[in-house]
């Protein structure tokens, strides 16, 4: 309704209409689709979003691997907002770390640097890193705090507590929105949860506190469950 790419969000919602109450912050997607083929532009994309030019990209070895040429092709792109639509889409967040630590600075294939991202957690850890849930949830310090990690922590555990990040962020926001509205019934769904350790972690959390917790089954949680939303809403708008 915005103009802009939606995901990565909290939706208070019946199947008459819905609130959007909280979304991951907008990020400039370089090239359109073209930052979903190459995740290196996603994580060029936060990092510029949060630090601007103070910081020093040659710092991560990830852009070393990159022409300069190229990355600042993509700065330009973002500065001038050309061919840069906003997205607040988690899968965008994760091509981002998952460039950052290593694993796929170009995708071969369909949400491989999520998947790469999730296959690489190894150990136990519920420690997660910072970030600020506000009108938009904001991961500057999510970002910061993993640049920090990088050269003195393993890749595995730096993917383990960036998932356990965003469990705490649903289960923060879900606390926030149960504190506004008395609800207590939380949907889990969106291509994000395919993510089998996001899945289990969010749900282990939201229901130790005490939340009504719902997953898809029957239906997949990605966009092949769209359609069947869609007509669930529009007979209930017909009847």
């Amino acid at each position: 309704s915005d103009g802009n790419i939606w995901g990565g969000e909290f939706l208070i919602a019946d199947l008459k209409g819905f609130i959007r109450f909280t979304h991951f912050d907008y990020i400039p997607m370089p090239g359109g689709e073209k930052a979903i083929d190459e995740p290196w532009r996603m994580a060029f994309s936060y990092i510029y979003k949060y630090f601007g030019d103070s910081f020093d990209y040659k710092s991560v070895p990830l852009f070393k691997l990159i022409d300069d040429q190229k990355l600042l092709l993509v700065k330009e792109m973002i500065v001038k907002k050309m061919n840069s639509p906003m997205t607040s889409g988690a899968g965008r967040l994760f091509d981002a770390v998952s460039a950052i630590l290593g694993f796929c600075s170009a995708a071969t294939f369909d949400s491989e640097a999520p998947m790469r991202l999730e296959s690489a957690i190894d150990g136990e850890t519920n420690d997660f890193y910072p970030f600020r849930a506000a009108k938009t949830i904001v991961f500057a310090d999510t970002i910061k705090a993993i640049l920090e990690d990088l050269p003195r922590q393993k890749i595995s555990v730096i993917s383990a507590k960036f998932h356990n990040t965003i469990a705490q962020v649903i289960l923060e926001v879900s606390r926030q929105i149960r504190k506004d509205t008395s609800l207590n019934k939380v949907i889990l769904s969106g291509g994000v949860f395919q993510n089998k350790y996001l899945l289990e972690k969010s749900s282990y959390l939201l229901t130790r506190n005490r939340f009504k917790v719902f997953t898809n089954h029957l239906v997949p949680a990605n966009d092949g469950g769209i359609s069947l939303g869609q007509l669930v809403i529009a007979s209930k708008i017909r009847r």
